[in-house]
């Protein structure tokens, strides 16, 4: 069928569509955990409408991401990057307890660098005052390692940058990816790490000169002995380009799924499929 996100009542968690899903088949798989993290009416009430089940590779998504929580290696290396630093605060809360190291890069570190009162030009939006309470209690993790240079431009739809460290920036430019020194830190951190996990970019991946440090840590990530999880739709679309998806432990099909899970929150999807057998 086409994308169910279109119909209206996906979206509203609409009984009466759910029903007319249900009438076109006998028993429900849910093989959708990029997915689980919403609540649409196929996730949620088509669950309680026919015998359900978990897919396959759900099933191994909770067992990949699973391990990372309840038997981690160490020691364990943790890496985030993206855009949006409201929906990485829950995941950075947690891993600053449960890893080893935690790296950040992309923009949300331009936000924990702003609040470090690094002057870092226009790289970050402004966030709520209780958003910035939030990143303040994370940058006093000694955990917390932030990048030191970077490649900047004059916009983000700039097509070349220039590699600053952030002792020199311009108040008028903009961090688009990291630097090389960010680059040797973290591969010094991977060297030594037995577990990393890593979701989201490091840069604006879909402008080539702003995609090399996310290409280069991917590359630095093959080549090590740790065990590797990698997750987020543009994570995974970088390392398909590069050949690597084959490199890692586990590459996954969650974006906001992932970081959900590991951060300790419930997927509704999951749920449903448990209250189904429940019921």
């Amino acid at each position: 069928m086409e994308n169910l996100r279109f119909w209206p009542g996906e979206e509203t968690q609409d009984k009466k569509f759910a029903k007319i899903l249900a009438d076109l088949g006998d028993a429900y798989v849910n093989d959708a955990f990029g997915a689980a993290h919403r609540r649409g009416a196929s996730l949620t009430v088509l669950p309680r409408l026919l015998p359900s089940y978990l897919g396959l590779l759900f099933e191994r998504e909770l067992a990949e991401l699973g391990r990372i929580i309840r038997q981690p290696k160490r020691p364990l290396v943790a890496i985030f990057g993206g855009a949006k630093i409201e929906t990485k605060i829950p995941i950075l809360r947690r891993f600053m307890r449960l890893a080893d190291r935690v790296l950040v890069g992309g923009a949300i570190a331009n936000a924990l660098l702003a609040v470090r009162a690094f002057p870092i030009g226009r790289s970050h939006p402004p966030f709520p005052r209780s958003v910035s309470r939030l990143i303040r209690q994370l940058v006093q993790s000694p955990k917390l390692i932030l990048p030191v240079d970077g490649v900047l431009a004059q916009s983000r739809f700039s097509r070349r940058g220039r590699i600053v460290s952030f002792d020199r920036l311009s108040p008028q430019s903009v961090i688009l990816d990291a630097g090389p020194r960010t680059l040797n830190r973290f591969r010094r951190e991977i060297a030594s790490s037995r577990m990393v996990v890593w979701n989201g970019p490091l840069g604006i991946t879909e402008v080539r000169a702003f995609s090399r440090g996310t290409e280069a840590l991917a590359r630095a990530l093959a080549r090590s002995r740790a065990e590797v999880v990698i997750g987020g739709g543009d994570l995974a679309a970088v390392v398909d380009r590069m050949g690597l998806l084959g490199s890692f432990r586990h590459v996954s099909t969650g974006g906001g799924a992932m970081l959900t899970y590991l951060a300790g929150g419930k997927l509704p999807a999951l749920e449903a499929l448990k209250k189904s057998h429940r019921d």
